[in-house]
């Protein structure tokens, strides 16, 4: 009798067969390739910004500190500038004469002519060495609004950071009094453009106003001037003569 092959054990093995390569080819086909994954990971990685290290991005982000020349460089007043007598007066910041004048006479002139609205009080730095020059220039990187209590400490401890073993620390430490960090004081002291200014309006002094000395009292733009530490007497004369 003819068996039917497919009721043979023969055809069973053979289908059992094909249907567990079916489903091995099923599932390989469902799973991402060990080099599709590798692929995937690395365009990932090309395609995602690398992150920095915090530190190092602060310190790229940091810079050193910018000098203000346009506040720096503004007149240094005081008073009206509608005043009726304007007086311009040129100093060295280790000048002696002058520190004297500033301990001695000029509150009093303040008091009574600059706060009163008679008197336009002008400061330009005239530096008679290097150090005077660097001390304009920290002067001169101090908040404005601080500017002439600054330059008030500056000749009121004139003695003791003049005389310091190291004078530039000593300024640098006074500075950061008024608010300059050290680096914001290496940033003012380096600067040319603005030790460029304070030395023009030194040789303006010089040329225009015939300014040889400090202190030098310039009064109206050159009506009187006067030169040397001088008393609350002698400014109020010229002054009083002028408001007639």
């Amino acid at each position: 009798m003819k068996q039917i092959f497919w009721k043979t054990p023969a055809f069973f093995g053979a289908a059992l067969l094909i249907a567990a390569l079916s489903v091995f080819i099923v599932f390989s086909a469902s799973q991402p390739s060990v080099a599709e994954d590798t692929a995937t990971e690395a365009s990932a990685a090309v395609a995602a910004p690398a992150e920095e290290p915090a530190e190092a991005a602060a310190v790229e982000s940091e810079e050193a500190p910018l000098v203000d020349m346009i506040a720096a460089t503004t007149e240094r007043s005081l008073g009206d500038p509608n005043a009726p007598v304007t007086i311009i007066e040129y100093a060295s910041m280790t000048c002696q004469h002058c520190s004297n004048f500033h301990k001695n006479t000029f509150n009093d002139v303040k008091k009574a002519y600059i706060d009163t609205g008679k008197v336009y009080w002008v400061f330009r730095e005239f530096p008679l060495d290097r150090l005077a020059l660097r001390a304009s220039q920290a002067a001169r990187c101090v908040t404005p609004s601080m500017y002439f209590n600054f330059v008030e400490v500056l000749f009121t401890s004139q003695e003791r950071w003049t005389r310091d073993d190291d004078p530039m620390k000593a300024l640098a430490k006074t500075a950061r009094l008024a608010g300059l960090s050290q680096d914001a004081f290496d940033a003012c002291i380096d600067n040319r453009d603005l030790e460029g200014h304070i030395l023009q309006n030194m040789h303006t002094g010089q040329t225009q106003w015939k300014v040889k000395s400090t202190p030098t009292f310039v009064f109206n733009y050159g009506a009187e001037s006067l030169s040397g530490a001088q008393s609350f007497e002698a400014m109020q004369k010229v002054i009083e003569g002028l408001l007639r």
